[in-house]
């Protein structure tokens, strides 16, 4: 019965929490898509900058992406990536 209530829509999800709590995201931890990104291989998961809710790509091929959470059109330069730190190299003496 379980299924049939998932089916049906008797068994309602809660909504997801908003990754982003004050009005703008920290922008030490994420930036906009830059012009030149590539998704690789694994493809990439880019953020909803209205409301956080990820979505995962595997090109950049496009102008703008409707968010699946909030339904929002938002532009390629506009959704944001998460900043990762580049691990530097020690030098040999």
């Amino acid at each position: 019965m379980k299924f049939l209530d998932w089916l049906l829509g008797g068994d309602q999800r809660p909504a997801p929490t908003p990754l982003f709590e004050e009005s703008r995201p920290d922008p030490k931890k994420f930036k906009q898509v830059p012009k030149w990104t590539h998704a690789g291989r694994a493809g990439k998961t880019i953020y909803c900058p209205e409301c956080g809710g990820p979505a995962h790509v595997h090109n950049f091929a496009w102008s703008a992406l409707s968010c699946s959470d909030c339904k929002a059109v938002v532009g390629k330069y506009k959704w944001l990536l998460p900043v990762t730190r580049k691990k530097r190299k020690k030098r040999k003496k």
